[in-house]
């Protein structure tokens, strides 16, 4: 959790819940084929000092479902 005084800023905010919380989650599709990295950078301040730090986000590629050719099942069979 976050420290009382402290603000916290992540960069950039793109599908982050809060970009400005200590710890937040990071909901990402990606509809290509190949792996999509995102850097996300967190700046801390507090009492007139800064930090950073970086996370990187490998964010996979969505799975293409293919159960095989349609096929006709008659009453029966």
């Amino acid at each position: 959790p976050g420290i009382p005084g402290y603000t916290y800023t992540w960069f950039p905010p793109t599908g982050l819940a809060n970009p400005n919380a200590a710890q937040t989650t990071v909901t990402l599709v990606n509809y290509g084929t190949i792996g999509l990295f995102i850097t996300y950078v967190l700046t801390v301040t507090a009492d007139g000092c800064v930090n950073t730090d970086t996370v990187v986000v490998n964010v996979k590629p969505t799975p293409v479902l293919a159960a095989g050719p349609d096929v006709t099942i008659c009453t029966g069979n």
